[in-house]
């Protein structure tokens, strides 16, 4: 058992996740480390009453419950509970592979001043693991500017020491991208281990978040918040130019979903943004709507 580590699992707890649940807590039993506290945050209105009597048997689970439906504050909620030295989090349909809390456990170890281990970790997706790859190889010795090349802060992918890694780092209400966000805050103010070796699964389904018109509308607005960081003035100019980017991208999918009036709205703000110029010729494009 490990009672220095607790992995908070932020769930709605619905019955139709009875499956994936019980895959995700197996997996933490399942570490060559020994099974650590698990910390289910049980939110909103459709939480099951038989799973959480079920997975109330289980000696190294705690469950907190809230009655917000919301996954931004039930994680910020279980950062508030943890009282061991580290913790880490697991989203309800994914998994740790089984040496996850072993290297993540013993590079933090190796590095008293690091707030976080992140490692990459597999897509799985129509019964085949890939590689993520968000862990480039410059990254580990620039967390910082291998922000630009990939997000290496997945929801399940790192450890963090919990004495450096307070719960005012955890806004409660970042709805979309909120894990990029955090991985800003860190690497700016924090010192962060990168592994390139995969820990954890994530598993796709059609439902993800990743395709909808929230989650792509949330992109701009989150790189704002992460420009307005302490951030040095190369980041500053690649985050401004991401933010127009971002706005391109959603003209462009407003002008593929029939919706001309959205797709001129961000288009406009694209222009504004600074290399805005790149995007001039799209405008054409447009004026064929």
């Amino acid at each position: 058992m490990r009672d220095d580590v607790t992995i908070i699992i932020p769930t709605a707890c619905a019955d139709e996740r009875y499956e994936t649940i019980k895959r995700a807590i197996s997996s933490l039993s399942g570490q060559e480390l020994g099974c650590p506290l698990i910390l289910v945050v049980a939110n909103g209105p459709r939480v099951s009453e038989r799973i959480l009597e079920e997975i109330a048997t289980h000696s190294r689970i705690k469950i907190v419950r809230i009655a917000e439906g919301s996954l931004p504050r039930a994680i910020a909620v279980g950062r508030s509970h943890v009282t061991t030295p580290y913790f880490g989090y697991l989203d309800d349909d994914d998994e740790y592979l089984p040496h996850a809390l072993t290297l993540r456990l013993r590079a933090l170890e190796g590095n008293v001043h690091a707030a976080v281990c992140a490692t990459d970790g597999y897509r799985h997706a129509d019964g085949v693991d890939r590689l993520i790859e968000t862990v480039y190889p410059e990254s580990p010795h620039d967390p910082l500017r291998g922000l630009l090349r990939a997000n290496w802060l997945a929801s399940c992918a790192g450890l963090f020491r919990t004495d450096l890694v307070p719960e005012t780092l955890f806004d409660g209400v970042t709805r979309y991208y909120e894990w990029t966000l955090l991985a800003y805050k860190l690497a700016i103010s924090r010192q962060v281990v990168l592994l390139p070796s995969p820990t954890y699964r994530l598993h796709v389904s059609s439902g993800s978040l990743s395709r909808s018109d929230a989650y792509r509308l949330a992109e701009p607005e989150v790189l704002k918040k992460i420009y307005h960081l302490n951030l040095p003035n190369d980041q500053k100019r690649a985050i401004a130019q991401r933010i127009g980017a971002a706005y391109h991208a959603l003209s462009g999918h407003f002008h593929r979903q029939g919706q001309p009036r959205k797709a001129w709205e961000f288009h406009m703000r694209s222009l504004l943004r600074p290399s805005g110029w790149r995007y001039a010729s799209y405008t054409a494009r447009l004026l064929k709507c």
